[in-house]
């Protein structure tokens, strides 16, 4: 089986999370590695390159598995907002493309809705806000990685504010363990799989 085990929260506020031999977890935020690009903001191909080189270049490509959360883009007409976070989304998955696969890293989308089902982490209800999903997030990847709790929180004005792309590109690199060691197979447990 893989030893080290990428999971990657793509978003803005994302973060690539790197698990080794299921114990070790090291975290790293995506925003320095985001930069304007004409009229939206996507990866820098250089500064994410630099990224991966310090997160996981010392370890053999055959040992890595990388999973990424696939974001759910919706097509045809939408708002300017929406337009512009599309083409950030389709940017930023062409820089990682092309920094993993020249390298022969196993690269594998994950669907939201496949982990976060896993975990328990799917909207409970229409009232849920995004804030209070995240913040979810946050208490399961808290849970599963006590002794990394820190990662996944800063410091703010006597408060701590959660840090949900670490949190999730967390859950995301364990969920790929289980996919890896064929206990999830389309995003259900085993004994469920038909």
């Amino acid at each position: 089986m893989k030893s080290v085990i990428v999971g990657i929260d793509p978003g803005q506020k994302g973060a690539l999370a790197v698990l080794v031999d299921d114990l070790a977890l090291d975290v790293y935020d995506l925003k320095d590695c985001i930069k304007v690009t004409g009229s939206f903001r996507s990866l820098d191909p250089v500064l994410f390159n630099a990224l991966v080189n310090r997160a996981i270049s010392h370890f053999e490509p055959e040992d890595i598995a990388i999973f990424c959360e696939e974001a759910q883009v919706m097509g045809g007409r939408g708002t300017k907002a929406s337009n512009i976070s599309m083409r950030s989304i389709y940017d930023s998955r062409g820089v990682m493309r092309s920094v993993f696969f020249p390298r022969g890293y196993q690269f594998t989308y994950i669907q939201p809705q496949s982990w976060k089902r896993y975990f328990g982490l799917l909207k409970q209800n229409k009232e849920e806000t995004t804030k209070e999903n995240k913040a979810r997030s946050v208490r399961k990847a808290c849970e599963m990685f006590p002794e990394y709790k820190d990662f996944f929180t800063k410091p703010w004005r006597g408060k701590d504010i959660p840090l949900d792309g670490r949190a999730e590109a967390s859950l995301i690199a364990f969920y790929g363990t289980l996919i890896l060691k064929g206990e999830i197979c389309n995003g259900k447990k085993k004994n469920t799989c038909r």
